[in-house]
């Protein structure tokens, strides 16, 4: 068998593999924050914001990945099939990625090996990196693209780094070497917009300047110094620029840092005993004076990097791939304070690194041909099948969430969130998963707010309103989430205090677009039209073809005797929404009270050849009486009636015929 038929049908297992894990979920439902991101996120349904420079300039808001979500939607259409496509084929060209770039160091580091083994151990390398357990989360969790595009990037960016830098050294022309730099940058760029963490790029970067690269000529030097003194800087005036802020201040960036001694020691485990995943690790962070346990994590750490580093009898490639692993970790897992301290997608980069160092340890210490094919294949076959048995978890909100409290039973998040996720499906569920959030700790603002959910939407809304006013005295002042639900609690018996709470939910979250669609409701319904129309146009100038909220601005115009502005509000979409009879039907009404009959016939007509219903034919009738097309009222009463029977419309039809007989 030759050497390239063999790299085609072990590629092709590797893909089958991957597809048998990853297309089984592609209909499997939104989860967690995909709400906030995704689903309840109406500014990804239309481009306008992309357009403004200020926008892609804030990279926290990870301005290119929420792009991608944008552009997903198109098809999409809120069907998460639409969205997770996307991500399993990014997955995919990773580990394509992951392929050319191990092929790059193993050709570096290993340049007498020959191809077979070089193509064979790259193949290898990538197949891991696709089926490993631990990339599931990345890849099932919609919202995690973010983290999959930032990989991509990175992978990209380091790639062309690579490939000009060897050029450099083989002492080629430097016209492709600047053009790969350039693009290298532009993808790091490209990266960061997507996720923070792909400023982890330069930590590479100078970890394969530094380990992989022994300049011999005097121009070679140059070009290596430069590197190593140049990257240091560039991650200072990155830092200096955009900030070194994370998202929480509840630890210091010392105490966060140690607190990762020990969860990278679990990471490292779960690499080769990949069990125990889940969706949320509660831990619990560092706080001085050391323990044991603690300075135990951080002597193996150290240890294994002082290994890595100088233990020159290991083969090179393995030591490489040890120290990728910590420094993909130097983002997320350094300094920076992160809510989660510990989260399984965080390991999607870094154990490619430990994949490599896998591979490279497979091929140098197993020398029989047979037996070192014999684990590589069992090696895939295990990791695939834990894959396909995680991905099965993700399959509803309800078993994502119970897997996370079947492994920490005392997981306080766990109970909330599964409670949250239970909300629409089966409240009383909801309801008792609160109630043990609330067991667990009585002061969690958040159990409250979904334990009042729940018994809202059973219609207990005194003990709603209870558990909202719990969630406000327990949470911090920007509670917007009990303030919007207090105001669901008083929509039907106190308008002021519920335009009191949405608007105190708007000082909190100007953006809360549920919110202000409820306040503009209320409004209305408290004959507040010049408030409501304020509102509604607020609202569109985030939903410009929202017919919804176009039709609500009309009504209210016209309650506020300002039929002529409903009409002009409606008519533009007349016009160019042709499909929905309920515009016609109001712009008939409109046009009926400014005595323009003709042109309420016109619309009317319209709604009546989209959905032929009695209400519309009832109402023609009524226009056709105005007109003294008696006969043409007489016809749509007769209809009705034939379907219906109506006292008041034969009384209408015997005024008919009485008046087109008088007519004539």
């Amino acid at each position: 068998m030759t050497i390239k038929q063999k790299i085609l049908i072990y590629t092709l297992i590797l893909l089958t593999a991957g597809a048998l894990i990853y297309l089984r979920t592609l209909n499997y439902p939104f989860q967690f924050d995909d709400d906030i991101h995704i689903t309840n996120n109406h500014s990804i349904d239309h481009f306008e914001q992309y357009k403004d420079l200020n926008f892609w300039k804030d990279h926290i808001r990870r301005p290119f990945a929420k792009f991608t979500f944008s552009v997903s939607n198109i098809w999409a259409q809120g069907n998460p099939a639409g969205h997770r496509i996307v991500n399993i084929i990014l997955h995919f060209l990773n580990a394509v990625l992951v392929f050319i770039l191990f092929r790059k160091i193993f050709q570096i580091l290993e340049p007498e090996e020959n191809k077979e083994r070089q193509l064979l151990l790259s193949l290898l390398v990538s197949g891991v990196f696709l089926v490993h357990p631990m990339q599931t989360q990345s890849v099932v969790y919609v919202v995690q693209r973010m983290n999959l595009l930032s990989a991509f990037f990175t992978l990209g960016s380091l790639t062309l780094f690579l490939s000009g830098r060897i050029r450099i050294r083989n002492q080629q022309k430097p016209a492709l070497s600047i053009l790969f730099f350039f693009l290298s940058a532009i993808m790091a760029v490209a990266g960061v917009l997507s996720k923070q963490n792909a400023a982890v790029i330069l930590l590479l970067g100078f970890l394969a300047e530094a380990f992989l690269f022994h300049p011999v000529s005097k121009h070679e030097r140059f070009i290596h110094w430069s590197t190593l003194v140049s990257i240091p800087v560039i991650i200072g005036v990155y830092f200096y620029l955009a900030g070194f802020d994370g998202t929480t201040n509840e630890v210091s960036p010392m105490e966060y840092f140690i607190s990762q001694w020990p969860i990278l020691l679990e990471y490292l485990k779960m690499y080769f005993a990949p069990f125990g995943q889940s969706i949320d690790h509660l831990r619990v962070p560092f706080s001085f004076p050391f323990t044991f346990g603690y300075i135990l994590a951080g002597a193996v750490h150290i240890a294994i990097i002082l290994l890595a580093i100088f233990l020159k009898r290991v083969p090179s490639v393995i030591r490489f791939g040890i120290l990728w692993f910590y420094m993909a970790h130097g983002i997320e897992s350094g300094f920076i304070p992160i809510t989660d301290l510990m989260v399984d997608h965080r390991n999607y980069l870094p154990y490619a690194g430990l994949t490599l160092s896998l591979g490279a340890a497979l091929f140098h210490y197993i020398q029989n041909r047979n037996l070192r094919l014999i684990t590589a294949i069992g090696i895939v076959f295990f990791f695939s099948i834990v894959s396909f048995n995680r991905v099965k978890e993700w399959e509803s909100i309800e078993s994502i969430w119970a897997d996370c409290i079947e492994k920490d039973p005392d997981n306080l998040r766990g109970w909330n969130n599964l409670s949250y996720g239970l909300l629409q499906e089966n409240p009383d569920k909801a309801k008792l998963a609160a109630l043990k959030a609330i067991e667990l700790d009585s002061t969690y603002y958040q159990a409250y707010n979904n334990l009042g959910a729940a018994l809202l939407m059973m219609e207990d809304t005194s003990r709603a309103q209870w558990c909202f006013y719990k969630s406000l005295e327990y949470g911090p002042e920007n509670n917007y989430i009990a303030q919007f639900n207090l105001g669901n609690t008083y929509m039907s018996g106190d308008l002021e205090k519920a335009i009191m709470y949405y608007t105190k939910t708007l000082e909190t979250d100007p953006l809360h677009h549920n919110a202000r669609k409820q306040l503009a409701t209320c409004y209305a319904l408290s004959q507040q039209y010049s408030e409501a129309i304020k509102q509604y146009k607020l609202l569109l100038k985030f939903f410009p073809t929202q017919t919804e909220l176009i039709l609500n601005l009309a009504v209210s115009y016209d309650n506020n005797n300002m039929t002529e502005e409903a009409i002009n509000t409606l008519q533009p979409y007349a016009d160019s929404n042709t499909s929905n009879h309920e515009i016609y039907y109001y712009l008939s009404n409109f046009y009926g009270k400014t005595g323009d009959f003709s042109s309420a016939e016109e619309m009317i007509d319209r709604a009546i050849e989209i959905d032929d219903n009695l209400n519309y034919r009832v109402k023609r009738g009524f226009i056709r009486e105005n007109r003294k097309n008696y006969s043409g009222a007489l016809e749509d009463y007769q209809y009705v009636i034939s379907q219906q029977y109506s006292e008041v419309l034969e009384k209408r039809m015997k005024n008919c015929i009485s008046l087109t007989q008088e007519y004539k």
